[in-house]
């Protein structure tokens, strides 16, 4: 029981609460050590995501899909 306190307690650390919406908010470093990897790791995963959207959601967005 101790163990899950302390490991709450680790999480809570890296996570902010945003007061004007209720939104979790967290860095790429304590993400990072959330998820045991390196600060590195997590920007190359998000600087290696593509943006721009898909043919499928392309179309689907002129149909009027949102």
């Amino acid at each position: 029981m101790a163990s899950d306190l302390i490991q709450f307690k680790k999480i809570a650390d890296e996570i902010t609460i945003r007061e004007s919406d209720g939104v979790g908010v967290v860095s790429i470093r304590g993400a990072a050590r959330l998820a045991g990897v390196s600060a590195e790791a997590i920007s190359k995963a998000f600087k290696s995501v593509n943006q721009k959207p898909s043919k499928l959601a392309r179309n689907l967005i002129e149909q009027g899909f949102d």
